[in-house]
């Protein structure tokens, strides 16, 4: 994808800048004019090495100040919006907006620690399991995205829960002082 990126952002056309990930591809322009001859040429690309632009993966994402900016999808046949979606990541174009993870699903965090309860019996284990099966929803992209902050309260809240009562069932003791 090295090459589609020189292509793509052309001789003397700073306005435009591209990123690529394994078959994910996307490229961003300061002006309409060099977003469509940006366009023209990843058209041309494609056709060249017989990629397939599938148009229902395509967005135009764009900044709410930008009045161009669902004209400029329609002409391509795209959906447009205000923010961009890739690799599980809700990426707002608004600046100072902080991306989210597009698919984290609370209620399975939660069947999840139900599970982990159940199968294992060590607290050792359980942490272990909740470190590998729970945790990792929540913060395979940390350095980039990260939940909505209710549910990551939530989260930690069943997380703590869950080990503070385990802790005290393993417990040998019969009276516990706060």
């Amino acid at each position: 994808m090295a090459v589609w990126s020189q292509v793509v952002e052309g001789d003397g056309e700073p306005e435009v800048a591209t990123l690529s990930f394994v078959d994910d591809r996307l490229f961003g322009a300061r002006t309409r004019a060099s977003a469509e001859r940006a366009k023209a040429r990843s058209d041309q690309f494609g056709q060249a090495y017989m990629f397939q632009c599938e148009v229902d993966k395509c967005r135009v994402a764009f900044s709410s100040e930008c009045g161009e900016g669902l004209s400029l999808a329609q002409s391509l046949g795209y959906t447009g919006g205000t923010q961009l979606s890739i690799l599980g990541i809700v990426i707002p174009i608004h600046l100072g907006d902080t991306p989210m993870l597009k698919k984290f699903k609370l209620q399975v965090a939660y069947c999840r620690l139900r599970s982990i309860a159940c199968a294992a019996q060590s607290l050792e284990s359980q942490m272990a399991l909740i470190r590998s099966l729970v945790l990792p929803m929540a913060t395979w992209a940390g350095g980039f995205a990260r939940l909505d902050k209710d549910e990551l309260a939530s989260l930690v809240a069943a997380c703590r829960g869950h080990c503070v009562t385990r802790w005290l069932w393993t417990r040998p003791r019969s009276y516990f002082i706060k």
